[in-house]
């Protein structure tokens, strides 16, 4: 119970200081997390011989649907929740910093991966755009942050 406790305390702090609209003082954070998704993807995409166009965090597919890459694609939300977690964890700083990065690396990858298959499949159909990205990237995401918490979590009890 006071693991709960001390969790929710530390997701509401975190999700204040920089997650709220009235956190601009850590807007660049968002910036920089959506920024190193969409030039990854990109990077990514380029390889395949679609005829993909980029604009400014949008990518314009074949079929005439244009994805935009926002803050909200950046899995910022489900990084700060993982933080959470790991923060309230009774680790030493160092255990909790290395598990901080490597998360955040895990997390960052599997989000590239996600957008990518997005956009490869709303590449063939525009309509499966709402179910693959609503419904089963949704649960991707969130299984994998369960995933990657809970595999800490493993490692070090």
């Amino acid at each position: 119970m006071i693991f709960l406790m001390k969790y929710v305390a530390v997701l509401a702090t975190l999700l204040f200081i920089f997650y709220l609209p009235i956190s601009y003082n850590f807007s660049f954070l968002l910036d920089f997390h959506t920024s190193l998704i969409y030039d990854t993807v990109v990077k990514i995409l380029q390889v395949f011989d679609e005829p993909f166009a980029f604009y400014r965090h949008s990518i314009g597919l074949p079929n005439g649907f244009v994805i935009d890459i926002v803050d909200d694609c950046n899995a910022f939300l489900p990084f700060l929740i993982f933080v959470g977690g790991i923060t309230v964890l009774p680790l030493k700083m160092l255990q909790k910093s290395i598990f901080i990065v490597t998360g955040w690396i895990l997390m960052m990858f599997l989000n590239i991966i996600r957008i990518v298959v997005i956009v490869w499949i709303t590449s063939f159909d525009k309509h499966l755009f709402s179910t693959v990205h609503d419904i089963v990237s949704f649960i991707f995401i969130v299984i994998f942050t369960i995933l990657i918490y809970g595999i800490f979590i493993k490692f070090e009890y």
